[in-house]
């Protein structure tokens, strides 16, 4: 049987995380039907009295919902207490104002998390309504740009710790950078351009210029690795041309010699 948590982190904002809880209701009892434990685990940094509505808000809910207040210590940070705490198979990161979409195809998420021997499972979803396609996978490296919506992708637990999880001296552009160096690495991705989620969007990360000092850093830290796979694939290239030229070479001088 295997496992998933969902880590939701939220600071303030009752209302879109409330909307988060109530999207992934339906998720339990199709759960039970197909052999999976799931986990919804909301990490808080809210103010009081605010903290105190979510933590309400959280018990009240029927299906298998913790709570856990953490300090003001930043998103990334909120993310890898959610990660470290967890012993499920996958991690699936739902913030406070995502949204599961009413029609997620949740019976094939569960078949494939089950079946897959890929590390990372990428859906697409809708950015405030808007449907937004997951690239072809040629497109996905390198991940300069954050092509891949967080949101709506898993990621083995172990994976993850293998990772060091997400960066915490990063504020907005830490799932990019951690999708730089988990598949600078080769780790393996199913990419399934269906629509799982809708993304709240308005937050930190649509803050382009804000984000730019991030993305800047993120790819001069990550230069040497970025660099020797920019060489990888043309010489997957060359050394395949020159095994197909010589094994034609080969078959042409048995073919004479008979």
């Amino acid at each position: 049987m295997s496992s998933v948590d969902i880590i939701s982190v939220t600071r303030n904002n009752l209302d879109g995380i409330r909307r988060t809880v109530e999207s992934t209701a339906k998720i339990w009892k199709i759960a039970a039907t197909e052999g999976m434990t799931v986990t919804q685990r909301v990490i808080d940094s809210s103010d009081q009295p605010v903290a105190s509505e979510v933590a309400e808000l959280v018990h009240s809910r029927d299906g298998n919902y913790q709570y856990v207040f953490q300090s003001p210590s930043g998103i990334s940070a909120a993310f890898n207490m959610g990660i470290n705490d967890s012993t499920a198979d996958w991690i699936w990161m739902l913030n406070g104002g995502d949204e599961l979409l009413p029609n997620a195809p949740l019976r094939l998420l569960f078949d494939i998390l089950q079946r897959t021997g890929s590390e990372v499972v990428i859906f697409s979803g809708s950015n405030r309504g808007i449907r937004q396609h997951t690239p072809a996978l040629a497109k996905l490296w390198p991940i300069v740009y954050c092509w891949i919506m967080h949101n709506a992708t898993l990621v083995r637990r172990e994976t993850m710790l293998e990772f060091g999880n997400y960066r915490e001296d990063f504020k907005i552009a830490m799932d990019a950078e951690l999708w730089i160096r988990m598949f600078g690495y080769y780790k393996r991705a199913d990419v399934i351009d269906i629509p799982l989620i809708n993304f709240e969007g308005g937050g930190i990360s649509d803050d382009v210029l804000g984000r730019a000092p991030e993305s800047v850093r993120m790819l001069w830290d990550n230069k040497r690795l970025l660099y020797s796979r920019m060489f990888d694939y043309p010489k997957i290239c060359w050394e395949a041309w020159r095994s197909y030229r010589r094994n034609e070479k080969a078959l042409r001088e048995r073919t004479r010699s008979r």
